[in-house]
């Protein structure tokens, strides 16, 4: 790459850095940029599929959380299951009330409904299971670390909330 090409790139990358999130769409627009594509950070911006298993790839938009389009997905563990249908239906509408941007999903299985998350970079996916009738905890997948743990419904918004700044 030429010099003066990579000191533009540098400096637009610097601007856009100061400017967040007001900058975003120069940010996106530069993904476009065919000489931009070679930079190491717009690869991890971008996303790049990592092989998770022999013939599946995983492809994640690693956009820093505040920046992401969705905040949080929340799957029920079985969408002919109405109790479970019910609970996540209302853990989205109590996330939404609470300020974080979350969508409510049941349209595949849970390994296709995280890949569809992780592509379009949203951060956490919460999963109601029927442990979640039984003891009001949900798992809380992330999209960097593919980590699960239980978060107790009563503080899932103000700890997600946290996480997001």
């Amino acid at each position: 790459m030429d010099a003066d090409v990579k000191q533009r790139l540098q400096a637009a990358a610097e601007s856009i850095a100061t400017g967040l999130p007001a900058t975003l769409p120069t940010l996106i627009g530069l993904m476009d940029d065919a000489e931009a594509s070679k930079i190491e950070v717009m690869k991890k911006v971008r996303g790049v599929g990592e092989k998770i298993a022999e013939e599946h790839t995983r492809t994640v938009l690693h956009l820093h959380p505040r920046l992401a389009p969705l905040a949080v997905a929340v799957f029920p563990l079985k969408r002919n299951e109405p109790r479970l249908v019910e609970l996540a239906r209302s853990i989205k509408r109590d996330l939404q009330r609470v300020g974080l941007r979350a969508v409510y999903d049941d349209t595949g299985a849970i390994g296709k409904l995280y890949r569809r998350q992780d592509e379009i970079g949203t951060p956490w996916c919460i999963t109601v299971d029927f442990q979640s009738l039984e003891d009001k905890t949900v798992t809380v997948r992330d999209r960097d670390s593919m980590q699960q743990e239980r978060a107790p419904l009563g503080e899932l918004g103000s700890t997600l909330l946290a996480r997001l700044r």
